[in-house]
């Protein structure tokens, strides 16, 4: 098969869907670009918490305007230059943000989880009552309680976000060690 080198734009229109799924499998495989034009590409780690926010919910759930909107925000291309990438470069680029995004995943999951459990949480099945509200826990718990507070909060530069996050369940756990020492002692 002959490779056509697409614009993205023009890749979206096409109609053929076993044309569409051998070039996905090629797209999907290319090697991540950290630059676009010569031009670095702005990192999400360095993005605003809303934005992040907003770039996982975009390559979680990918439509053609939020994708567009992502790489707007990292390149500071127009709409009309993303449409006309060529499909190779547009992807590229897509699976940077890809690649980043698995990286604050970790991240996240390994500096936000605390080493201690709550049998009574457990028992009333809070993980999963709250998990249908998403990041908005997140935001509502820094925000403390403060909904006037949520833009406040997207606003915020990631790394401090996180920072925050990460100092928080630390101090829970050095709190509940404390706790457990104390308890240990009376007994």
């Amino acid at each position: 098969m002959e490779l056509k080198e697409y614009t993205f734009k023009e890749f979206l229109s096409l109609s053929d869907a076993e044309l569409i799924d051998s070039y996905l499998f090629i797209l999907e495989a290319l090697k991540p670009l950290k630059t676009l034009n010569n031009n670095p590409l702005k990192e999400l780690i360095n993005l605003s918490f809303g934005e992040v926010i907003s770039a996982k919910l975009s390559l979680t759930q990918p439509t053609k305007e939020g994708l567009i909107e992502l790489i707007k925000i990292v390149s500071e291309l127009t709409e009309d230059e993303i449409e006309n990438l060529s499909i190779y470069t547009f992807y590229g680029v897509l699976n940077s943000l890809k690649e980043q995004i698995i990286t604050i995943n970790e991240m996240e999951e390994n500096n936000l989880v605390s080493k201690h459990t709550s049998v009574e949480w457990e028992m009333v099945d809070g993980s999963r009552r709250l998990s249908k509200y998403g990041v908005l826990n997140t935001i509502d718990k820094l925000a403390g309680g403060d909904i006037l507070k949520y833009k406040d909060i997207e606003e915020l530069p990631y790394q401090l976000v996180l920072s925050k996050l990460m100092l928080d369940t630390t101090k829970g756990d050095i709190e509940k060690d404390m706790s457990d020492l104390k308890l240990k002692k009376v007994v």
